[in-house]
Parts: structure tokens; sequence; C-alpha cells
């Protein structure tokens, strides 16, 4: 995962699963469908990014994993502070 062969991503109901790089860029297009239904489901997720962009948010956490991996807590660090007073464990679920 360090030197970005592998990663971990959504797959079947919402797991985490660990697959090769060039397997998370064939599978996400046919799976984003399924995850942007499940996170829009989640009424922390709604109430948490309500009012945001949401190609901003996933902006900053872009370039918060361009620097180095991440976990879903690191992310949530990353980007608390531009959005006080938001739950940011639920914003980081934007990056599931």
């Amino acid at each position: 995962m360090t030197d970005r062969r592998a990663v971990r991503m959504t797959l079947l109901r919402g797991t985490l699963h660990t697959v090769t790089a060039p397997d998370a860029f064939a599978l996400r297009a046919a799976i984003q469908p399924v995850v942007e239904r499940m996170l829009r489901s989640q009424a922390a997720f709604r109430t948490a990014t309500d009012g945001i962009d949401l190609a901003t948010l996933l902006d900053a956490f872009t370039r918060s994993l361009d620097e180095a991996p991440g976990t879903r807590a690191q992310l949530a660090a990353a980007v608390a502070d531009r959005y006080p007073g938001r739950d940011a464990t639920s914003l980081s679920l934007a990056m599931t």
C-alpha cells in the first residue's frame, strides 16, 4: 500500500477490501452508484455534508492522499479545521 500498488476500497455491501491498484480503477466505475446511494442513506453523512461542495471536499482529501497514504481518521483530521462544527469522521466517508 505504501508504494500504491494495492489499495483499500469499498466493495460488497460497503466492506473495505484490499485490491490491486489496476483492479481498483476497473471496479470503481461499476461500484460508484452503489457507494453513493449507500452514503446518502446515512443520516450522519447527509447532515455533515449539507451545504458543502463535495467536489471541494474530495479535492482536499485527494491533496492529503497525494502527500501520503492515510487512514480514514487521518483524512478526517486533515479536513476538520476547514469544516468547523461538522463531524469530520462523517465527512471522511466521502472518500469511500
